[in-house]
C-alpha cells in the first residue's frame, strides 16, 4: 500500500507553527534511521561536524518546501561535513571572547585577591572585577543566543566563510526574525531542564542509569538540532522569500 504520511505527499507544507516545528521529522517515512544515525555521527569527533551540516540541508528544504525534509546521510555525507566544519568554525570565532572573559574573570577572582599579602583591599578590588567581567561574558553569551541564529540563517544562504562575518545582513536577519529566535532559546532551556531532570532520575540506578542517560542524550541533541534548523528556516523565508 502507498504510503500516505504528510510528508509523501507534494502538496503538504510545513506550517511553521510550534506542533509542526516539533513534530515535522516524525512525519516522514523511515525518520527512525535517519535520527538515529545523525544521533551516532554526532558521537564521532570531527566527524560530528557533518550533523550541522545536516541541519542546514534539512533547513533548505523547509525552506523551499522541498519534500521529504530529512535527506539520506549516505547521499551527501562529504557535503555536510565541509558545511558544518564552515559553520563550527565561525562559531568558534564568536565564541572566543567568550572564553577569555572567563579565563580573565576567574583569574581575577583567584589572582589579584592573592596578592599584597592577601589585604581586604586586594581582595576586594579581585572580586569587584571578577564579577564585572563575568556579568560581561553574561551579556555576550546572551547576545550570542540571537547572533548566531543570524549567522547560521545568512550562511546557510549563502554558504561561504565570508557569510558569517556580514554584520549588516546578519543584523537585518536578527531584526526580523528575533521572535522566532527567542522561541527556540526558551525551547532549548525547557528542553534542557527536561532532560536534565530525566538524567538526574536515571542516575539513581547505578551503571544502568549512565548508559541509558547517554543513550537518550545522544538522539536528543539531535533532534534539537533539527527542530532549530526548521525555526532558522522559518526566519530564512522572511529574508529570501520562495525558492
Amino acid at each position: 500500500m502507498q504510503d500516505q504520511s504528510p510528508y509523501s505527499l507534494p502538496q503538504a507544507r510545513y506550517t511553521g507553527d510550534i506542533n509542526d516545528m516539533l513534530t515535522y521529522m516524525f512525519k516522514q517515512p523511515g525518520w527512525e534511521q535517519k535520527v538515529l544515525a545523525g544521533a551516532g555521527i554526532s558521537l564521532v569527533p570531527i566527524l560530528n561536524f557533518a550533523s550541522t551540516g545536516y541541519m542546514l540541508d534539512v533547513m533548505e528544504k523547509v525552506r523551499t518546501e522541498a519534500h521529504p525534509p530529512l535527506p539520506d546521510w549516505s547521499e551527501n555525507l562529504g557535503k555536510f561535513f565541509t558545511d558544518g566544519l564552515m559553520l563550527v568554525v565561525i562559531n568558534f570565532i564568536y565564541s572566543l571572547p567568550a572564553v577569555l572573559l572567563w579565563f580573565m574573570g576567574v583569574g581575577a577572582f583567584v589572582g589579584i585577591g592573592s596578592m599584597a599579602d592577601n589585604s581586604d583591599a586586594a581582595g576586594a578590588v579581585g572580586v569587584g572585577i571578577g564579577l564585572l567581567l563575568l556579568l560581561v561574558l553574561l551579556v555576550y553569551a546572551l547576545f550570542l543566543f540571537f547572533w548566531l541564529q543570524g549567522v547560521i540563517v545568512n550562511y546557510a544562504m549563502k554558504r561561504s566563510f565570508a557569510s558569517g562575518f556580514e554584520f549588516g545582513a546578519i543584523f537585518n536577519i536578527i531584526q526580523k526574525g528575533w521572535r522566532r529566535m527567542l522561541l527556540i532559546v526558551g525551547l532549548g532551556i525547557v528542553f534542557g531542564i527536561v532532560l536534565g531532570i530525566v538524567s538526574a532520575v536515571l542516575n539513581l540506578i547505578p551503571c544502568l542509569g549512565q548508559i541509558l542517560s547517554f543513550l537518550i542524550g545522544l538522539p536528543a541533541g539531535f533532534y534539537l538540532l533539527l527542530v532549530t534548523g526548521y525555526n532558522a528556516a522559518f526566519i530564512a523565508r522572511d529574508v529570501r522569500p520562495g525558492r
